[in-house]
């Protein structure tokens, strides 16, 4: 993924594209990404990942603190670059932001779930959610389930129906759908919102 930055009519534009559209200049980087990716709405965990996505050998020494403080690298490199009393802030700063951005995503979730689906159904499903904890473990813990190599099933896994939910997950769920909207689409708006923070 690439930032892309392009003079319109005197004015600075930038997106956000796995292939940036004509005319649009390459500009990622560590600073640019913190920078842009916030002034374009993007959420910690979505910045987070695009960090984390970066070759961190060939970033220089200010950039890898940086990336450091978005737990974007190795709990060595962590360890490494943030010094004394700086890791423990910086770790501590990533659990809170890590926290906000999920509560966040599962909010969203949550929305999509009660706009495309019968009253009846929304209820079982959010209940179920809380009383299982799956809820609480992904917005306090950040357990998304096995296939995001968690030990433990999570939200991920029951929403797709996968792993320990393969037979109760909601993409297996009889549902009563609202709006013309499919179960498939709206599985796939929940999955977008909690995996990429898209609001």
């Amino acid at each position: 993924m690439k930032i892309g930055k392009k003079i319109i009519s005197g004015i600075e534009d930038y997106i956000i594209a796995d292939i940036l559209s004509d005319g649009y200049e390459d500009i990622t980087s560590v600073k640019n990404w913190i920078e842009i990716g916030d002034l374009l709405f993007k959420d910690f965990k979505f910045i987070r990942k695009r960090l984390q996505e970066m070759d961190f050998n060939s970033l220089s020494n200010d950039e890898k603190i940086q990336v450091c403080q978005y737990k974007g690298s190795s709990e060595e490199n962590n360890k490494q670059y943030l010094l004394g009393d700086s890791f423990n802030f910086w770790m501590t700063d990533f659990d809170l932001k890590s926290q906000k951005c999920r509560n966040e995503r599962f909010a969203l979730t949550k929305t999509i779930l009660i706009k495309n689906v019968s009253i009846p159904d929304r209820y079982a499903i959010l209940g179920f959610l809380n009383t299982t904890q799956l809820e609480n473990n992904y917005i306090k813990f950040g357990i998304e389930g096995i296939e995001s190599q968690d030990p433990i099933s999570g939200i991920f896994d029951f929403v797709q129906a996968t792993n320990n939910y393969s037979l109760s997950g909601i993409a297996v769920m009889n549902l009563t759908m609202l709006n013309g909207t499919t179960k498939e689409q709206m599985i796939e708006a929940m999955m977008n919102a909690l995996r990429n923070g898209t609001y």
